[in-house]
């Protein structure tokens, strides 16, 4: 791991206020180490710029307070809320696009999304059940 840690994908204020304990088993630990190494440093050493995790691992309860879908993949630790510095962010998702495509790797969902003026990139790699079924669109709010 270059980039990214473990602890910087499963931090989240939320779970800190609400007194959750967010800490990811052994199993999610593995995963988050895979997508770490996958895909997300190899992206932030290709994008060349900073990226900040915005919402990483939660487990059940924090997905729940959250508002997250009760499949999401966040609860799997393949699944990160990613954004850049600037008005980048349409440009990034992009980049993540295109660069899942030239390197022949499939994907999950590549959502930009927004709510309450701030915007993301939802970009998971599995979802539930091992599933990759390459969504990509906008749910601007």
């Amino acid at each position: 791991m270059i980039y990214f840690t473990i602890s910087e994908l499963s931090r989240s204020a939320t779970a800190k206020r609400l007194g959750i304990d967010n800490t990811p088993t052994k199993e999610i630990e593995a995963n988050l180490t895979l997508f770490i190494e996958t895909v997300l440093d190899p992206i932030r050493k290709d994008w060349g710029e900073p990226i900040t995790v915005s919402s990483g691992y939660r487990c059940p309860q924090l997905n729940k307070a959250v508002g997250g879908a009760k499949t999401s993949g966040h609860q799997y630790g393949f699944c990160a809320d990613l954004q850049v510095k600037g008005d980048k962010l349409r440009k990034f998702a992009d980049f993540v696009y295109q660069w899942f495509k030239d390197y022949d790797m499939a994907w999950d969902e590549m959502l930009f999304e927004s709510s309450g003026g701030v915007t993301w990139l939802h970009l998971c790699w599995i979802g539930k059940d091992g599933r990759q079924r390459m969504k990509r669109f906008d749910i601007i709010k």
